[in-house]
Parts: structure tokens; C-alpha cells; sequence
């Protein structure tokens, strides 16, 4: 299934949020333009393609049916693959996504088709290709870093604060994996790649920024 925006760009009325220095021109920070793009893309979405044909030419039926949703509108991310559903909302990361080609998180509300910008990086050095993600039990987002040279765990506030959680010195360019907490919300379970490790991480997680 396809989905794209009900309406595209800001809603009239809005602009970047600004802050006058010096200069007589609006200076906008990199916070500016995340908050920008969220406005933009913080709507509801609309069933674009409830019904592809399979059977249309050009490629395999799944290259088919994706040129049909492109062509009507849909949505495209760039390399998705880690997702969490928590608290009736899936959260997701596009590793390659945004201007800078470094990452993005998004989160969808099934219940009411809203797709939420939450993230987007414009320096690898804060957050480098987030690949597999994580809720934790007080919503806070984990994310493993897949990028070059080193990978982090990196913890997303609902605030959208970025921070350090972990650094991979095992293997510093093998990437984190497989995050996921234990039912009972005491312990963060993550793999390494390589040398193909998984670690047990204990809170206590009733404080902190997850």
C-alpha cells in the first residue's frame, strides 16, 4: 500500500521558525529546518494506491506494483529496515534518508494515518546511518548506528534530543543490531556484528533520558 501527504510542503500560514542576531536577516539553525520539515510532514496521510495491479508491464510484480505507487504519489525512503511497534505507533528509521543523506526517524500512528517526522541528521559525527531502532518502555528511541568508521548506540528523547548511549569498541565499524528490551522492561538486549556477540544491558531505566 501506497501513502502520500494530503498536502505537500508547509501548511499555509507556517515558515521556519526564526531567530533575528545581528544581521537584519533571519538566521536558521539546523533545528530550524528539522522543525521546518516536521511541520511539513507531521499530517495525515492518504491511501494513494488501495489497489496495485501486479499484472501491469516493466520488472517483477514487486517492481511493478512500486512504480505504481511512486507514480501516484507514494512516499519513498531511502533503505528502510529496523522498526519497533509500541504504544499503537511504529517507529522506524530511514538510514540513508534526508538532505544529507545520513539519516532520518519517523514514526506512523495506524490509528490515525499520521506520519511524524521525529529526526533528521545533517552531521554524521551526531547521528550516522540509523539502522535498527528500539522503544523503550518509557518511549524514548534506540538506535544502532550502521555508518563509518565508528557505530554508536545513540538514544532519542521524546524531546528529540540526540545523545551518546554506547560505542562499539569491539570492532569499531561493525554496526549494533537486533536491539530489543526484555518483556518486563529491565534489560536491553544487543548485538554486535562482529565478532557476532550479544550483550545484556541492566538499567535501572526508571530514570535517564530513555
Amino acid at each position: 500500500m501506497a501513502y502520500r501527504r494530503r498536502r505537500a510542503g508547509l501548511a499555509e500560514g507556517d515558515r521556519p521558525v526564526g531567530r533575528r542576531g545581528r544581521h537584519p536577516l533571519w538566521k536558521i539553525t539546523e533545528a530550524d529546518r528539522l522543525a521546518e520539515k516536521q511541520a511539513a510532514f507531521d499530517r495525515a496521510w492518504e491511501d494513494a494506491m488501495a489497489h496495485p495491479d501486479p499484472d501491469v508491464d516493466g520488472g517483477g510484480p514487486a517492481a511493478r506494483v512500486l512504480s505504481q505507487g511512486v507514480a501516484a504519489g507514494g512516499a519513498v525512503f531511502d533503505y528502510l529496515e529496523g522498526e519497533d511497534f509500541r504504544n499503537g505507533a511504529v517507529t522506524f528509521a530511514s538510514a540513508y534518508g534526508g538532505d544529507n543523506n545520513h539519516g532520518q526517524v519517523w514514526r506512523y500512528t495506524p490509528a490515525t494515518g499520521r506520519l511524524r517526522l521525529l529526526y533528521e541528521t545533517a552531521n554524521r559525527a551526531v547521528l550516522d546511518a540509523p539502522d535498527n531502532v528500539a522503544v523503550s518502555p518509557r518511549g524514548g528511541v534506540l538506535l544502532c548506528e550502521d555508518g563509518y568508521p565508528r557505530n554508536f548506540l545513540r538514544g532519542l528523547t521524546a524531546s528529540g534530543q540526540i545523545f551518546d548511549f554506547a560505542e562499539n569498541l569491539v570492532d569499531g565499524d561493525s554496526e549494533f543490531s537486533g536491539p530489543a528490551y526484555t518483556p518486563d522492561g529491565r534489560w536491553l538486549v544487543v548485538g554486535i556484528q562482529r565478532p557476532g556477540i550479544t550483550v545484556a544491558i541492566t538499567g535501572p531505566w526508571g530514570s535517564g533520558l530513555l
